[in-house]
């Protein structure tokens, strides 16, 4: 998996770069990385929610549309994403929309209508973690057995998650699996720090 900013990646996973997976919210950056690439059979995007930079899809459909002749497949566990699109001025037939993706295996669901998802990437299972909110004891329980094999974790710290992310994680996070959580969008260097000196790995 391929980091671009603090919420999304891509990631290929045909092996000869033909099936783009975007993964994240419908940030407008996805088009940049799209102008990577002269040819592609499909192209998802699986979101993690809808809020205000849903906004930004129809552009990213277009784009698909217009420059590669295809009709992006948006992966979101609810009806609503048809809606907004709807609501946007998106036609239904110039996307498809999925309720999962191949690559998902479950969804976990935020306080906030966002999803986070447990995925198998190159033969592991991953989590990936858009949101700042506690894990799981599922999700913690098969970490630490090692079902899944590394977590990619939002440790942005907002004001309505009522712990130190960081801290949080060293608290529940034995230290010698630390490695395999990358931390990611930072809101301070004192953040990226503490998770460095505690161990874990940057996405």
């Amino acid at each position: 998996m391929n980091f671009f900013n603090t919420d999304n990646c891509f990631y290929y996973y045909d092996g000869i770069k033909k099936d783009l997976l975007l993964l994240g919210s419908s940030d407008a950056i996805f088009i940049n990385i799209l102008n990577n690439f002269k040819s592609l059979k499909t192209i998802s995007l699986i979101l993690t929610h809808l809020n205000s930079d849903a906004g930004n899809l129809p552009s990213l459909i277009s784009y698909c549309n217009a420059m590669y002749g295809l009709k992006p497949e948006i992966v979101f566990p609810s009806e609503d994403l048809i809606n907004v699109l709807k609501e946007n001025g998106t036609l239904e037939k110039q996307y498809l929309h999925s309720k999962t993706h191949n690559l998902i295996e479950s969804e976990v669901r935020t306080f906030n209508k966002s999803y986070n998802y447990i995925l198998k990437i190159d033969g592991q299972k991953v989590y990936y973690c858009i949101d700042s909110v506690l894990l799981t004891n599922k999700v913690l329980y098969k970490f630490i057995c090692r079902d899944i094999k590394k977590i990619y974790y939002n440790v942005t710290r907002f004001e309505n998650i009522p712990v130190e992310t960081v801290s949080y994680l060293s608290n529940h996070i034995p230290r010698n699996l630390r490695k395999y959580v990358y931390a990611r969008g930072f809101s301070s260097l004192r953040t990226k720090i503490l998770a460095i000196v505690s161990g874990f790995s940057i996405a």
